[in-house]
Formats: C-alpha cells, sequence, structure tokens
C-alpha cells in the first residue's frame, strides 16, 4: 500500500497502520504529514518481510495519539521536523527516526504522557536537537546520535538499565529527573557530550555508569547512592575539565570507583559536595584538583 501525495493529513479515533501480506506500507508527503490518532495508533504487524516507511520531505511529521505502539518489524519515520505528542504510553520498537541531512537543525521531539518505551534496536537520529518528556523512560537497545545538537530529557524515573547509548560529541545532554537508577555495565561510553548536566529532584541511584565528556555536573536535591563494587568512568579519550557532584547527602561509595582507565587521561578538577554528610568507603579517585565540603560530616 502507498499513499503519495503533497500534503497527507490522516485523522480518526482509532488509526492502524497494518501490513497484511508480505510487502510494506509507504506514506510520503512533501509538505508534510499529520497522522491524528484520538485514541489508538498502532503501526505494522508481526509478519516477516515487512516494513513502514512513513517520509515527510521536505515537511514535518507529526503524529498524535493517545497510545502509539509499534511492532517488532523495521519502520522509517522521516522529516524535516518529527513531532510525535502521545498523551499516553510510547513504545517503539525496531525505528529508525532520522531528520533530513540538509538541515542541521532538525528537531525531534517526543512528547508522552506516560511510559515511553524505546527498545529492539532502535536509532534516534536528529541532525538538531532530540526532546524526550514522559513520566517513565526505559531504553532498550537503542540509540540517540546527532552530530550538531543537544540531546534534553525531562523524566519523572529514568532507568538505565539496559544497552543504550546517547550521543553529541559537541553538544549538551541535560536530563531533569526525579529519580534515576543506572545499571547498565558498557565496555564504551554510553553517555557521550561535550558537556553533561544531569539534575535529580529526588533520589539518584548509581551501580555503573560509562560517560565522555569535558564537563560533568550532577545535582541531586535529595541523596545519591553509590552501590558496592560499581564505578562511574570518565572518558579516556580527552581531559575531563570539570567532574562536580553535587547532593544532600552521598551515601555509601563502598568499594567505588572515581579513575579513568588510562591515568593519562585524568580528571582535571573534581568537586564533592553534600548538604549533610559525604560518606568514602574503599574510594578510589584522581584528579589534578581534588574539593570535598560538607555542611556537617565528612
Amino acid at each position: 500500500a502507498e499513499v503519495a501525495c503533497p500534503s497527507v493529513h490522516i485523522s480518526a479515533v482509532n488509526v492502524s497502520l497494518a501490513i497484511l501480506s508480505r510487502s510494506h506500507i509507504r506514506v510520503s508527503g512533501v509538505r508534510g504529514i499529520t497522522i491524528d490518532a484520538r485514541h489508538t495508533l498502532m503501526i505494522g504487524s508481526d509478519l516477516p518481510w515487512t516494513r513502514t516507511d512513513i517520509q515527510a520531505f521536505p515537511g514535518n511529521l507529526t503524529i498524535s495519539a493517545m497510545y502509539l505502539e509499534t511492532s517488532n518489524l523495521a519502520h522509517v519515520f522521516q522529516g524535516d521536523n518529527i513531532f510525535m505528542n502521545i498523551n499516553g504510553t510510547v513504545i517503539l520498537r525496531q525505528c529508525i527516526i532520522s531528520t533530513s541531512s540538509s538541515s542541521s537543525s532538525g528537531l525531534i521531539s517526543i512528547m508522552g504522557g506516560a511510559e515511553c518505551f524505546i527498545s529492539n534496536t532502535t536509532d534516534i537520529l536528529p541532525q538538531g536537537d532530540f526532546h524526550l518528556n514522559c513520566t517513565r523512560f526505559e531504553p532498550s537497545d537503542m540509540r540517540i546520535l546527532t552530530d550538531f545538537g543537544n540531546i534534553y530529557m525531562n523524566v519523572h524515573t529514568l532507568l538505565l538499565v539496559h544497552p543504550y547509548q546517547f550521543k553529541t560529541p559537541s553538544g549538551s545532554i541535560v536530563m531533569n529527573v526525579d529519580r534515576m537508577t543506572a545499571d547498565y555495565s558498557a565496555s564504551v561510553p554510553t553517555i557521550v557530550a561535550n558537556a553533561i548536566n544531569i539534575t535529580i529532584q529526588d533520589v539518584m541511584i548509581v551501580d555503573y555508569l560509562r560517560f565522555e565528556a569535558r564537563m560533568v555536573y550532577l545535582k541531586s536535591y535529595n541523596n545519591i547512592y553509590f552501590n558496592a563494587q560499581g564505578g562511574m568512568f570518565p572518558s579516556t579519550n580527552y581531559l575531563v575539565n570539570y567532574y562536580g557532584i553535587d547532593a544532600d547527602n552521598i551515601v555509601s561509595m563502598d568499594s567505588w570507583r572515581l579513575v579513568p582507565e588510562v591515568h593519562n587521561h585524568a580528571v582535571e578538577y573534581l568537586y564533592i559536595r553534600t548538604g549533610v554528610y559525604l560518606r568514602l568507603d574503599k574510594v578510589i579517585m584522581e584528579a589534578s584538583h581534588i574539593q570535598m565540603h560538607s555542611q556537617q560530616n565528612i
């Protein structure tokens, strides 16, 4: 099935772009595509050798629904800018979501009101910025890659416990999270940016986190827990100019590592500040300058 017009607007209570044979669905519109499902939008089926292409060049791709789900097969979403406005749950599997390579300002925005599950080798490839807003985000076997833009996440609960990568070598990654858990042991950096800024409104629990950045700042308005035998590993590719951790309490850093794996790529300035107390148990730290400050106990 193929729909090709200068502009495409699909509107209904429930929309299903389902493949019923060994073929594919292609929706293309050079002036933009709008899919407005007032309740449920289902894309794809479970039949093999099928794919779904939704391509808006040089226009924008706008998808609105209460609930969005794709099947386990290949899906391609393309547009100058891509807007997914989902009031409920978002489930994206095996998707390539990308903006036009002709513009360095292509935006991908996923605004979800509830859970957001992105998995099964999904790649999100904006030329510009990426925005994510949802209640719960649990990436699994997915990547967000941009060469020129920034990555912004506003999430209530962030679970980094499955394979993932967020990468913008020349931009910033900014996360505003209520609760965050990081427990995915990777051999390569999973969060890569020029600058990383993570603000936690409640609690941050870190078992393992590998990053690459020139500036890293972790701020929690409550507690940060670094669990036993874990590690937060800075880049080995270039010098980390600033590495700051700020929380009410930093708790139980037992056998914790704050050290690059290559000694000549040490952190330049390591700053740890707590409002109440800082507890360090069997911690390895290496930096040119280290400063620790607490309002009460260290």
